[in-house]
């Protein structure tokens, strides 16, 4: 395993794992992102999981580089690939919180609360009841995919901006 990127945060880092096929005997390079976001709390605050969002989408991108670089592959735009495969030991809550997260950005033409509840309702169905199964998951969940589409959503110019701007000198 080669290390291959540390952010400037110091709050994840990129290895290259090689590994040998067992079955062909081929060797194999895999990307890996370790994050180690430090969540002390049982539910994530709504900047962890936007940070943490944040992480994967450098992955993503980093993700597109190495398959140009190893395997010559013309480069997708990160956008265009899935998402990166989530390993965690500590239970499903935190991670079904940035499923979702991740999920609910991408609807663009639902509520947030429409959303989240389709999301959700799916998330149990598939991977279980523990999918998002607390208030407090819910709130902070509810208060991350607001506070992203706050800062996505562009700014109405105030009445008096608006009047400067049409004043003819």
């Amino acid at each position: 395993m080669e290390k291959i990127a540390l952010d400037e945060d110091s709050d994840h880092c990129c290895y290259e794992l090689y590994a040998k096929d067992c079955m062909t005997g081929e060797p194999k390079t895999m990307l890996i992102t370790q994050a180690g976001l430090k969540f002390t709390e049982k539910v994530l605050k709504p900047r962890e999981i936007q940070r943490a969002s944040t992480l994967m989408d450098m992955h993503k991108q980093r993700q597109s580089e190495f398959n140009q670089r190893i395997f010559s592959t013309p480069q997708l735009s990160s956008d265009r690939q899935p998402d990166p495969t989530v390993i965690s030991y500590a239970g499903i809550g935190r991670n079904a919180t940035l499923i979702a997260y991740r999920e609910a950005l991408l609807r663009t033409g639902d509520s947030t609360d429409n959303a989240l509840a389709d999301i959700i309702s799916r998330g149990r169905r598939d991977r279980g009841p523990r999918f998002v199964h607390s208030a407090a998951q819910l709130q902070a969940l509810q208060e991350a995919v607001d506070l992203a589409k706050d800062a996505n959503r562009p700014t109405r110019p105030t009445a008096a901006q608006f009047a400067a701007s049409r004043l003819i000198p």
